[in-house]
């Protein structure tokens, strides 16, 4: 029950960490952008510490009846991040600050559905 209520605080943190790399290495900002969101939904769900999957968030969402719309918005954005983590395309400045929006804005629904 604490971890649930200090998991605003703690994305916040990780959203601010997040910022900080992102002119530095993309597999880093990226990286960190993702453990936002898999740390808050973990957070929210007192769940383990380590990365969610796509496929674990789906079944979370179906166990705990979470709003599908937000969760599917979730689940391009992990998988767009994936894409550009694991294949080594480079992601411009611009487009860097589009996913970091993307994932605010993501981070800031879920909170509203949990």
């Amino acid at each position: 029950l604490l971890r649930a209520r200090s998991a605003k605080g703690l994305k916040n943190k990780r959203l601010k960490y997040a910022r900080q790399l992102l002119e530095d290495d993309q597999q880093k900002y990226l990286q960190a952008l993702n453990v936002s969101i898999s740390g808050y939904i973990s957070d929210k769900l007192n769940l383990g510490n380590a990365e969610l999957t796509t496929v674990e968030i789906q079944k979370l969402v179906k166990e705990h009846q979470l709003d599908e719309t937000v969760f599917n918005n979730v689940i391009e954005l992990l998988e767009e991040m994936d894409r550009y983590r694991f294949t080594g395309i480079d992601l411009p400045k611009e487009n860097r600050n589009i996913l970091f929006d993307k994932t605010s804005d993501s981070l800031n629904r879920m909170g509203k559905v949990f």
